[in-house]
Parts: structure tokens; C-alpha cells; sequence
């Protein structure tokens, strides 16, 4: 192969890469961003269901769910917001770090403890929602919660 059909098979492969790459950015600006807000208010929408339809919530103890729903959302928000910035910063040190083994296995360990600590908030919220039920509805919540707290892509399958 001489020169000549050389560059232009390179010229073709950059080419046809740059198409690539733009094709795949064209694609991911269409998504639209995650909102966390509307992921939890959608969670909180389908919890509302499964306690009215399947647990048997009555108004009020509907109007209790949402009451502590809500304050537990304005509770959390700083959480989520401290998270964030957090995650950003782990990820920036491992950058600096150059991506070591020791870089990585000690963000793992952080992020996993930050992790950790939005679980337990979580239950623990279940667990307030749980207090509002009767003695009849404590199985029907204890057996059903968990197929209602997946995102919405997960209970699909």
C-alpha cells in the first residue's frame, strides 16, 4: 500500500469517528436530564398508590404519609446536594491521583460510605411511613413496599 491510499484510509477512519462521536452526542443532548426531584416525587406518587390501593390507606392516614413524605424531602434535600458535591470531589482527587490502585480503592471506600448513609435515611423514612400502617395493613405493606421503591424502568422487567 503506498502513501497516498494510506492517508486516506486514515483520513477515512478519522472521519468516520468524528461522525461517530457526533452522531452519540446528537443522542445524549436530546435525553432529557435526570431530575432528582421529579424521580422522588414520581417514587412518592407510586408509594401514595401502593398505600391506597394494595395497603388500604385511609384520607388520613394518607394526609399523615404525605406530611411526613414532605418534610422528610426538605430534610433530605441538603443531604442529597452535600452528596453531590462530595461525589464531585472524591472523583476530582481520583483524577489528580491518576487513577491508582490505592486512588480507587480509597474512593470506592468513600462513596460506598456516603452510599451507605442515603440507604439507612431511606429505610429509616420506610420505616416512619411503616408506623403509620394498622395491625391489618402491616403485612400487605411488609410484603409489597419493596416492588414500588425500584425506578420505574425497573419495574418493567
Amino acid at each position: 500500500m503506498n502513501s497516498s491510499s494510506r492517508h486516506k484510509a486514515l483520513l477515512l477512519t478519522i472521519a468516520a469517528l468524528l461522525l461517530t462521536n457526533l452522531v452519540t452526542l446528537y443522542f445524549y443532548s436530546k435525553q432529557e436530564p435526570c431530575d432528582g426531584k421529579q424521580m422522588r416525587q414520581e417514587r412518592k406518587g407510586r408509594m401514595r398508590e401502593f398505600l391506597q390501593h394494595e395497603v388500604g390507606f385511609t384520607e388520613t392516614q394518607l394526609s399523615r404519609f404525605d406530611s411526613i413524605s414532605d418534610a422528610q424531602m426538605k430534610e433530605i434535600e441538603p443531604e442529597m446536594l452535600a452528596f453531590r458535591k462530595s461525589r464531585r470531589q472524591i472523583m476530582s482527587e481520583l483524577g489528580n491521583k491518576a487513577f491508582s490502585d490505592s486512588a480507587i480503592i480509597d474512593a470506592a471506600g468513600k462513596l460506598s460510605g456516603n452510599q451507605e448513609e442515603m440507604e439507612i435515611r431511606m429505610l429509616r423514612n420506610m420505616r416512619d411511613w411503616r408506623a403509620i400502617c394498622t395491625e391489618e395493613q402491616l403485612p400487605r405493606f411488609d410484603t409489597g413496599f419493596y416492588k414500588v421503591m425500584g425506578r420505574k424502568k425497573e419495574q418493567n422487567k
